[in-house]
């Protein structure tokens, strides 16, 4: 009995939905953007995790209208994967704790800014602060995201069954 119940929580533990994963929005308001960020009228973010990497896309609009897209697929050990979407940004590196996630963000041949994600206790806010590259102390940028509920992220031809609330016509 103590065998099987170990096991089941072990396995309840590999296969439990982790809870940064989904798709978030940037509450602006709660904010507070570093110097040269450009001023923003909103930004989401999707993470999800593929076969062991962090896959994240963030979609940004300016207050002028202007739409841009950041992406990456990056594993949690350290090495450089490409970033696409961010002009002065080459490479992403990622490390994984317990509590939290690190990211260092490169130039061809330099850190160019880091950051530090971790989510609320309920799970339902996502904070991105920044930290300096190389001694990792924290720094004044902080950007608050809430998640998304999921019948906002799906079409609506996606939302059948029970699980998910329907809008009123």
């Amino acid at each position: 009995m103590y065998i099987a119940t170990n096991v089941l929580l072990v396995m309840a533990l590999f296969f439990a939905p982790d809870p940064m994963m989904g798709r978030w929005k940037a509450d602006l308001n709660h904010s507070v953007l570093p110097a040269g960020f450009p001023q923003l009228r909103s930004q989401t973010m999707e993470l999800q995790l593929v076969s062991g990497k962090l896959q994240c896309s963030t979609e940004r609009v300016s207050l002028d209208g202007a739409k841009t897209r950041a992406d990456f697929t990056a594993a949690f050990d350290g090495k450089r994967y490409p970033v696409t979407g961010i002009a002065e940004i080459a490479t992403v590196s990622l490390h994984r704790y317990r509590t939290f996630i690190e990211a260092d963000f490169f130039s061809a041949s330099a850190p160019v800014y880091s950051y530090r994600m971790s989510i609320s206790s309920k799970g339902d806010t996502l904070i991105i602060i920044s930290i300096d590259p190389v001694t990792r102390a924290t720094l004044h940028a902080r950007i608050v995201y809430h998640r998304e509920p999921m019948a906002m992220i799906l079409p609506q031809e996606q939302m059948t069954g029970a699980s998910f609330i329907k809008p009123i016509s």
